[in-house]
């Protein structure tokens, strides 16, 4: 769910009446599939905030061990929103009930480590990252914990959609830049590009990973990302560094452009967009040359 929907749906679930659920828990806990499954259904991210945020928390905590896989995603995608009431501005009211709720379950942290760490199905650990690192990700073991579950994938594009939540505990922890820097030695293109992304978060981006950020906006699957070519001068080095490799890269994103759209073997996503990062970028590179 992108934030803008999760958003949405977290406004959308406030504003509706209360369910009465104070038989939730026992009901996840039946042994019946076909119960377990009709009441996870409370903890949709469209329903989970009406609930008393104890009862929410705990019923997520008792749903996220279920040996169904789709009920417990089910269950840590609503607690991905519970949890984002903590953050969200719009829902500083409640806020602080549910902040009460978290610190009150000494199970829920566990619980969710377990399914980034272990779930057999990714979907499950996927879900399982974004209320964990919402909650706990200021915290360095955490973002450590998704880390070591996106070394273990095989699948890029799992090792992508894992590493988005990351960024949600803030990049800060030595270690963590570290891991992410391995990623861009050794990752797939776009696992590659979606590290270079997050080390944009923390305060100050290595002088000697420069290369390695020109390296991917050279790559044709993250082929002059805008977001990049931006940061080059958060480098800190002497723009007459990258600038022939720039002026290359406008030259090529130029040539590229003049294709029909079914010949290009570049990843650009806006041409626009794309073109204006790149003037932007190469004019402001030159007023700073010496």
């Amino acid at each position: 769910m992108t934030a803008l929907a999760l958003r949405g749906a977290l406004l959308l679930a406030l504003a509706g009446p209360p369910p009465a659920a104070p038989d939730l828990v026992r009901r996840l806990s039946s042994p019946s599939l076909d119960v377990r499954r009709e009441a996870v259904r409370e903890l949709d991210p469209e329903r989970i905030a009406q609930l008393e945020p104890s009862v929410a928390v705990r019923a997520a905590v008792v749903a996220a061990a279920d040996a169904d896989a789709r009920i417990r995603e089910t269950a840590l995608g609503g607690l991905s929103l519970l949890t984002a009431l903590t953050v969200d501005r719009a829902t500083a009211s409640s806020a602080s009930a549910v902040a009460d709720a978290i610190r009150a379950s000494p199970e829920l942290r566990p619980t969710l480590e377990r399914a980034v760490r272990g779930d057999p199905d990714v979907d499950v650990a996927v879900a399982a990252a974004v209320p964990f690192m919402t909650v706990f990700g200021a915290d360095a073991t955490a973002e450590a914990a998704v880390l070591d579950r996106v070394d273990e994938l095989a699948s890029p594009a799992d090792q992508v959609r894992l590493l988005d939540s990351v960024a949600i505990g803030g990049i800060d922890a030595q270690p963590t830049l570290e891991r992410l820097g391995r990623l861009l030695d050794d990752g797939a293109p776009i696992v590659q590009h979606k590290a270079a992304l997050l080390l944009l978060s923390g305060r100050t981006l290595p002088k000697d990973r420069l290369d390695d950020f020109l390296r991917i906006l050279e790559t044709p699957e993250t082929f002059a990302d805008p977001y990049l070519v931006r940061a080059l001068p958060r480098f800190g080095v002497a723009p007459d560094v990258y600038l022939p490799r720039l002026l290359a890269l406008q030259s090529r994103l130029e040539e590229e452009l003049q294709k029909p759209a079914a010949e290009r073997t570049l990843a650009i996503h806006n041409d626009d967009y794309w073109r204006q990062a790149v003037q932007e970028a190469v004019a402001a590179t030159r007023e700073r040359t010496p």
